[in-house]
């Protein structure tokens, strides 16, 4: 063993490969590494999500790492819950006269010292440990324990179902709102909560209904400097976050005086009630994301918060197909999402905080992923089903003339449902009854919805009316004009090119 204690990422990072999934713990008994588990980048344990074979008995949860058995009681994490899921503790050396870890609900966590068990020059199989983690943590999803058995083709499909699955139950939430407030609100719900996940997420949806978005527009509409203090100023209070001590770091010190008197004035001082549990990532400090979300609405401001996201959602329409999508997207929210470099909570982490960060953006790239995935998506889901497949669901059955009695019943209200929905009532009757004809046979039916294998993207982008709307303005445009699309021609009988 070398002389040097290396670093936990580097005993995390040999964890990750199979080089060694047989051990022993502490106590002498037989330990089977079955998965290793996911890395956890946020707070809480190294590793989620493990199973684990410890004699005959099954464990499923947490791994955490230390160099010594000792930093386990160092690090607090006896008085953290997020550490009453841990089923091991993975030690370089272990110190026996320590008493054994004991969680709150009796189990005592089993420990391996690694000292003794790791095999020869095992140093040289992680020369960088970094760069392995990082691919490590790049596994696709939590399915990536799958791929050796199933394959990748197959392990992409279930990953796309999963995540239509996943989607579908995060916008639940959203439809079954949509009659309490305006969708406008709805989008700042929804925005506010993931912007919180995971630590901050009910709380910062509590404050998104204390504050909702027609009371913010008030404020933004203010000077830019006046907006900040009195938003702010509300937001840190309501959250527990404007400490009566001054702040340490002298930039801060004007804003936090500032502030605290904004706050002493205001007649409801009731703070959240929703249960938080505090970031131990300075980064991901409440505080930062709060200051971060004011300088995003206030971008968007002028235009409002639903129409900035549909014109977002235009300029990716032409790239729904590329590879080039993801790149877009992130270029694109980093603009929507960036923190002007004057700001000074750029190097901070609260008033009550005396660390200086280094100099970067309030809403890094990770958290613009869990706004996109958590708040954004979700939400245009609802919004297009619920403005969109409504009326679909009328045109088809009018088309069939099978919801009224009545002739004229079902073609008036076809006619309307074609109107609302950017289709033309008499290419679409042929197209339908092509499709019922040669039925998902590729030339020939006009209606496949999705090809195979699925692209994910296109579908969303399909979904949002991104690729289909300007596709049925330019047919209606040509058909105006006394021409047929080709493919139209096809399946519209020559007599009728006339209609």
């Amino acid at each position: 063993m070398p002389e040097k204690h290396p670093p936990e990422q580097l005993l995390q990072a040999l964890w990750c490969l199979p080089v060694a999934t047989e051990f022993q713990t502490t106590t002498g008994e037989p330990l089977r590494v079955e998965f290793p588990g996911w890395l956890n980048s946020g707070a809480g344990p190294d590793f989620l999500e493990a199973r684990l074979c410890l004699g005959d008995q099954q464990l499923y949860g947490a791994v955490e790492f230390h160099t010594h058995t000792r930093l386990w009681q160092v690090h607090g994490h006896p008085d953290d819950p997020a550490y009453q899921q841990v089923i091991l503790h993975v030690v370089l050396y272990h110190d026996p006269q320590l008493p054994p870890l004991v969680r709150d609900d009796g189990q005592t966590i089993p420990v391996v010292e690694l000292a003794t068990q790791l095999p020869e020059k095992w140093e040289q199989l992680v020369p960088d440990g970094a760069t392995l983690l990082k691919q490590y943590e790049r596994l696709p999803g939590h399915c990536g324990s799958l791929l050796p058995e199933i394959g990748q083709q197959r392990l992409r499909l279930l990953l796309q179902e999963a995540t239509e699955q996943r989607l579908q139950q995060k916008m639940q939430p959203i439809q079954q709102a949509w009659d309490t407030a305006e969708p406008e609100e709805l989008l700042h719900r929804a925005l506010f909560a993931a912007l919180g996940a995971p630590n901050w997420s009910a709380p910062f949806a509590e404050l998104s209904q204390r504050l909702p978005w027609s009371a913010l527009q008030s404020w933004l509409r203010q000077p830019p400097r006046s907006a900040r203090a009195e938003l702010l100023a509300r937001w840190f209070g309501l959250c527990g976050l404007l400490p009566e001590t001054p702040p340490n770091a002298a930039d801060l010190h004007r804003e936090h005086a500032h502030w605290r008197q904004i706050w002493e004035r205001l007649e409801n001082t009731d703070r959240l009630s929703a249960p938080r549990r505090e970031s131990r990532r300075p980064q991901g400090r409440p505080e930062r994301l709060l200051v971060g979300w004011f300088h995003h609405l206030q971008r968007v401001a002028p235009l409002g918060l639903l129409r900035f996201w549909l014109q977002q959602l235009k300029t990716l329409e032409p790239l729904a197909t590329t590879d080039t999508l993801r790149q877009a997207l992130l270029q694109l929210s980093d603009q929507a999402f960036h923190t002007p470099d004057w700001e000074p909570w750029r190097k901070h982490a609260g008033f009550a905080q005396t660390a200086i960060l280094p100099d970067q953006q309030l809403l890094g790239e990770q958290r613009q992923v869990l706004l996109w995935v958590n708040g954004l998506l979700p939400f245009f889901l609802a919004y297009g089903v619920l403005y969109g497949s409504a009326m679909d669901s009328r045109w088809h059955e009018c088309g069939h003339k099978t919801a009224f009695k009545t002739r004229w019943m079902n073609d008036l209200v076809y006619q309307i449902a074609c109107f609302c929905m950017i289709r033309n009532p008499h290419t679409w009757r042929w197209s339908h009854a092509r499709h019922h004809t040669d039925t998902i046979i590729v030339g020939r039916d006009p209606e496949i919805q999705l090809m195979r294998p699925p692209a994910f993207a296109r579908w969303v982008a399909n979904f949002l009316g991104l690729i289909d709307v300007p596709a049925a303005l330019r047919l209606m445009l040509l058909n105006a004009s006394g021409r047929l699309d080709p493919q139209e021609a096809s399946f519209i009988p020559e007599s009728e090119h006339h209609k």
